[in-house]
């Protein structure tokens, strides 16, 4: 596995997966790109919603560790979002 604590994205290496990785995109999104929201709402299954970019922003906030300023590229968007862990767990 490999991180950036500045960017907080996370690498990780499953053995046996065929599929490429996705890459990122080679420039910031756009207000009213179309976007998608993916993950496990509520530790349920597997859901995709549609999204729009409603605005992009810059940042200034810590790394993952609260040691380093960063700054970091904020998306707002318009869609359903829905918490991926239930608050009782």
């Amino acid at each position: 596995m490999l991180f950036d604590p500045r960017r907080d994205v996370a690498v990780l290496f499953v053995p046996g997966l065929s599929a490429r990785p996705l890459p990122f995109a080679p420039k910031p999104a756009v207000t009213n790109a179309d976007a998608v929201v993916l993950g496990y709402p509520e530790d349920r299954g597997f859901d995709a919603e549609t999204a729009r970019i409603r605005s992009r922003n810059t940042i200034i906030g810590q790394d993952i560790y609260g040691t380093q300023s960063v700054r970091r590229e904020v998306y707002a968007i318009r869609s359903l979002v829905r918490s991926g862990n239930p608050a009782d767990h």
